[in-house]
């Protein structure tokens, strides 16, 4: 007679407890073969099975285990391991579910036992805060930073989550790699930057990517590092954003003298950065579709600029940099030096959308004011027909149109 024994997790059934919506696992089972005959064995997942099935996605495994040879202590024998794996893709459930089914052990056609198999489905869904991206990490060189970002489980079961950070010469990231989030909850994420001794003053984008476990769907949280030359500059950029705050009115006669402006302190001559465009135009994007143009600006003076660029008084506006689409960033630039930024026009309505890009040098202020300057953009959205009487095609993309001037000359002017 067969003498065979089936192992699992708990010793009575495979359980593969909560998983969420979209993820996938798998749980081993082992039968051992105490006998001296090999024993053909097959193994079937009953219906319903969508969630079950073997490592090649079959519900049915056929395979023969070997007998034992020679002496044996008691329980002892020739195994041999399968796994069972479980999917939820697809699924969706409002409230956790058991689904559960059976797992057949058949020689030949005599039934032989039957394993219980369960796994409870419910919904851990990852929230973040789009409108806090990136987080930004301004630091000197050899200090660390810690900034904190916020997560949210809007799921009915716990939320296991993964962390992943890209290395980079710069400096070292570091943060808790697992995390769980319990049902309907906020949980603040703390990630510390370590910036090296040597690193350039410069401004670069990275990535935390947030993993569902087990084998669920990725999340990437965009991070910024500005590496700054002083602490002033790291003051000046984390006040520069728009606050509100509270104060008590002075009376004109209470004012202190010190901090009335003086008309004879000098104003700089020069802003020190300079661009290619003072007016950015758009003309004829589709509405739901995106433009981009170039600016280049220029540090005409002699020493490193750390900049703010901030998008003011419009919605469809936006600075591109590598981690996506924002309205406020940073840059460093070199003496001297030059760099490229990009201005996205993303039109929500037909008509026209204005507004500005605010550059702000960190730690030059004038009477007390920050030193600034803005470049004016202009969207209008929608399509363009573009028709004209009397055009003549002189050439490939060159036209010809005649224009009367007076009744003894002719002018003609060339249109690109």
């Amino acid at each position: 007679e067969p003498n065979l024994q089936v192992l699992t997790d708990n010793g009575s059934r495979i359980d593969f407890g909560s998983l969420p919506e979209e993820c996938s696992t798998s749980l081993p089972l082992v039968l051992v073969n105490c006998g001296t005959c090999s024993v053909p064995l097959s193994l079937e997942i009953r219906q319903p099975n969508d969630l079950f099935s073997f490592a090649d996605g079959s519900k049915l495994s056929n395979f023969t285990i070997p007998g034992v040879v020679g002496q044996q202590a008691d329980g002892e024998g020739v195994a041999k391991e399968i796994n069972l794996f479980v999917k939820t893709a697809g699924l969706s459930v409002v409230q956790p579910r058991v689904f559960q089914t059976e797992l057949l052990v058949k020689l030949g056609d005599t039934l032989l036992g039957i394993v219980d198999t369960m796994v409870k489905v419910g919904t851990a869904k990852l929230r973040t805060k789009k409108s806090a991206e990136p987080v930004l990490f301004n630091c000197l060189p050899g200090e660390t930073v810690t900034r904190t970002v916020q997560l949210r489980n809007c799921g009915n079961i716990p939320l296991a989550l993964e962390a992943v950070l890209e290395d980079m010469s710069q400096g070292r990231f570091a943060c808790e790699q697992n995390m769980i989030i319990p049902p309907d909850s906020d949980f603040v994420f703390p990630v510390t930057f370590t910036c090296s001794q040597t690193a350039r003053l410069t401004t670069s984008q990275h990535s935390l990517q947030l993993s569902v476990t087990p084998n669920g769907p990725k999340h990437l949280i965009s991070l910024q590092t500005n590496v700054l030359p002083n602490k002033e500059s790291i003051q000046e950029f984390q006040t520069s954003r728009p606050v509100l705050s509270f104060g008590v009115i002075k009376k004109a006669d209470t004012m202190s003298p010190s901090r009335e402006f003086n008309n004879n302190e000098a104003m700089p001559s020069v802003f020190p950065v300079e661009s290619d465009r003072s007016l950015i135009n758009f003309f004829s994007v589709s509405v739901g579709t995106n433009e981009e143009q170039l600016i280049t600006l220029r540090n005409s003076t002699s020493e490193t600029v750390c900049l703010n660029m901030i998008i003011r008084e419009t919605d469809n506006f936006f600075l591109a940099v590598p981690a996506g689409s924002v309205s406020t960033s940073q840059l460093i630039l070199q003496p001297q030096g030059t760099h490229d930024v990009k201005i996205l026009y993303r039109p929500t309505r037909v008509g026209m959308d204005n507004g500005k890009l605010v550059l702000k040098p960190q730690g030059r202020k004038v009477g007390g004011k920050s030193f600034k300057a803005s470049i004016s953009l202009c969207g209008v959205a929608g399509s363009c027909n573009i028709e004209m009487d009397g055009v003549e095609e002189v050439e490939a993309n060159r036209y010809q149109l005649l224009c009367q001037q007076s009744s003894s000359k002719n002018m003609v002017r060339f249109m690109n």
